[in-house]
Parts: structure tokens; sequence; C-alpha cells
């Protein structure tokens, strides 16, 4: 919606609803009210821009509809268009450049639209000429972006078995294991070379834009914490060394599984403890270099919120649990937070330095029918395996109520 407040015309978006009915005598009256946070002007090349005056009393309000007569944005070489305003045709634009150096994080539970996001991000990245580095433990990615030709960057499934059985030989044996601590040591040395080779292999050449890292064999969290921070470490070093080299987008998929918070890790935890501190350096060094982070999650509860902290730009789709509403406040601010666990399929609030706007407020990513045609297959061998693991679990598998998992929550923020 929109009002003309001194030959200028200012867009709204309306955030809440409100139908009231008052009975006289006989007679019944219904009204609603409406509340709208302002989005601001539209400028062609800079997107929302705030306005500093409120309308007048009694000023039209008028409906945007899908036509609103806005000219089309003008787009920069880094910039492209993310989604549009619900209800309008109103073109949102991000820029890649600054998602990319600023640190990005998407939120939102399986199946609201954000690893949708996430390829399309990509992408944007490597029609840029950006080197992609994906830690996917879903291994999905492989198969979603195989028109792009991804190199596959993971390490041996044997040294992946040799790593979780020296990390399981420490945590079992005598004495803190002090016998096999040095033989974990003398393999983990030999591995971040063999890492570091094949990191400046693909930073080096020029046949492959995107490069993925993926453990699906490794179950020992500790093990993959400590490979991701070596493939995290090498990078950064290629970084800091080839200063005019290609900026470089680093993809956390499932963040939890590879940068989770530290109350959820164990008090005893201390290596893998410091693992996450060092990514977390990573994180806050990166800009400096031109490596950038991508971090996706489903809630920020489990989450390191030194990582979270440093994404510029936040885009959350729908989320229910109570600490990410909190994270989302103090970014967001209450209003728009508050709009986060009613938003619909493929809607999110984003704001942040990668979105041309000077205001939170909601997009709509466009549907795409190939899109969904690509998921279905998978979202269905994905439904078979929880089945098939909910059956072979069942008798052992704990099961909480709402209020259980509200007090473990609880108990981890505080």
């Amino acid at each position: 919606m929109f009002c003309q407040i001194s030959g200028e015309r200012v867009f709204y978006q309306i955030i809440e609803g409100n139908t009231r009915e008052e009975v006289l005598a006989k007679n019944r009256h219904g009204f609603q009210i409406a509340e709208a946070a302002q989005l601001g002007t539209i400028e062609s090349k800079k997107g929302f821009q705030k306005y500093p005056w409120l309308p007048e009393i009694n000023t039209a309000v008028f409906v945007a509809g899908e036509q609103p007569d806005v000219s089309p944005p003008e787009l920069k070489s880094d910039e492209f268009v993310i989604g549009q305003v619900p209800g309008s045709s109103v073109s949102v634009v991000a820029s890649t450049k600054d998602m990319l150096t600023y640190h990005t994080a998407i939120l939102g539970v399986t199946g609201t639209g954000k690893t949708e996001l996430a390829y399309d991000f990509i992408r944007e990245a490597v029609s840029r000429d950006v080197k992609v580095f994906c830690v996917d433990l879903t291994g999905l990615y492989g198969d979603r972006l195989a028109d792009l030709g991804p190199q596959e960057l993971g390490i041996e499934e044997k040294k992946a078995a040799e790593l979780e059985e020296k990390f399981f030989a420490v945590e079992t044996g005598e004495w803190g294991g002090r016998k096999e601590k040095p033989i974990l040591r003398q393999f983990a040395s030999t591995l971040r070379q063999d890492i570091e080779q094949s990191v400046n292999d693909f930073l080096d050449g020029d046949n492959h834009c995107i490069g993925l890292f993926n453990l699906p064999t490794i179950s020992n969290t500790k093990a993959t914490i400590t490979v991701t921070e070596m493939y995290l470490s090498s990078i950064l070093e290629y970084a800091r060394q080839h200063p005019e080299g290609s900026p470089i987008l680093v993809v956390l998929e499932e963040a939890h599984t590879v940068i989770p918070e530290s109350k959820t890790m164990g008090l005893s935890d201390f290596e893998s403890k410091a693992m996450v501190a060092k990514i977390a350096q990573i994180a806050l060094q990166g800009r400096k270099y031109k490596v950038g982070l991508l971090v996706l999650a489903q809630r920020t509860a489990t989450v390191s919120k030194t990582v979270l902290t440093q994404c510029n730009t936040v885009i959350s789709f729908s989320c229910f649990d109570q600490t990410s509403i909190t994270f989302l406040t103090n970014f967001f601010g209450k209003d728009h937070a508050n709009l986060v666990p009613n938003l619909e399929f493929l809607q999110a609030v984003m704001f942040g330095k990668g979105i041309r706007s000077e205001r939170p407020l909601i997009v709509e990513i466009p549907y795409d029918e190939q899109k969904q045609q690509v998921r279905e297959p998978q979202a269905e061998n994905n439904r078979q395996a929880t089945v098939d693991e909910g059956t072979y679990f069942a008798e052992e598998a704990p099961h909480f109520s709402e209020e259980e998992l509200i007090l473990m929550e609880e108990e981890l923020l505080f």
C-alpha cells in the first residue's frame, strides 16, 4: 500500500490486522484496523529508502496491487532480483557482493525454501566469478548443482574411517588417551597437508567453480568439526597469500553440525569448542581477504552465536522456536520478528547490508515449477528414509512433549 506525502509516493507493508465488532442496541458494527510498517520511497538504483515524515491525518491510502506503476530496478553488475513484495510486482534487489563480503544467514524450518534460495545465490555468485566451497553434509548439492560441474573435495572414505577410529580410540583410551593422542595428531597433520593441497588445486584451477565437502560416513561430530576447520583454515590461508584472487564463498549447510553452540557440546569437549572458536575466527577475519560466509540453519539455539552475529544480512523463512524469535527480534525488531512464525511458503523477512532496503521487509521468492519437480523425488526419498529409521529406532527413541522441549531449550540458553 502507499500514501502520497508532499508529492512523494511512500510505500508501506501491512504487518498485522485486527477485526473488531461493536454492538449498539440491536445494531452490530464491524471494523478493521491494519498496522503497516514503512518501506519508504522506491529509487530505481537504491531500492527502498526511508522517508523521514508521517502522512497527515485523513491522508488517502491506496492498495499497490499488481501494477503499482513503479519503474523496474536498475541493476548493477553485482545485483539481482531476489523476490517481490507479496501481492505486488515490486521487485526487491539484493547485492551478491555485499551478501558475500558481510556474510549472510538463511534461517527457517525444513521445507520453507531456504536451501532453494541458497542454490539461487550460489548460481548468482558463480556467474560473477566467485569460487564457492560448500560444506554439504546433506549430500544434495552435487545433484542440484550438477550443471555447474562441482568438484568433490571430501577426503577418501578410508581416511574418514581411520580418523573416526582414532578419535574413538582417544575417547576410550586409558589415562585420557595419552598413547592415542600422539597417533591422532600425527594422522591429523598428514590429513591437513592433503587437504591444503586439495584446496589449493581447486582454487588455482579454472575447471571448477564449486567445491563440495561431504563426510556422510563420519558420525563423530568432533571429527566432522575438525576436518571442517582444516578445510576452512586452508581456504583462509590461500586467500591471505592470494589477495588479488577471486572472491570465495563458503556455504555451511546444516550449520549446527559444524559450528554448534558451545552449550550444546558438553562441558568437557574442550577440543571441539576450540575448533568451533577457530572456525568463528575465520568468519571474523574472512571478509578482509574476500572470503564470505553463507550459513544455513533451522534453529539458532544450536548454532554458534559468535558466527551468527557476524552475519550482516539475515533472511528468515518460517520458524517457531522462541530462541530464533528472540535472536531475530534483536535484528529485525519485535514487529517483524513476530511475523516469522506465520510466513507462508517461500516468504521470508529480510534485512541487512545485502538487501536494497533500509528497513526489514517481507519478500516472496518466485515459485519455480522446475525446482519443485526436482525436489519431489528427493523429498520422497528423505521421507522414506525417515520412516525406515523411525521404524528401526521406534522402541528406543525418547518422546518429548512440547513443554519438555521448551524447558530443554531454556536450559541451553541459561
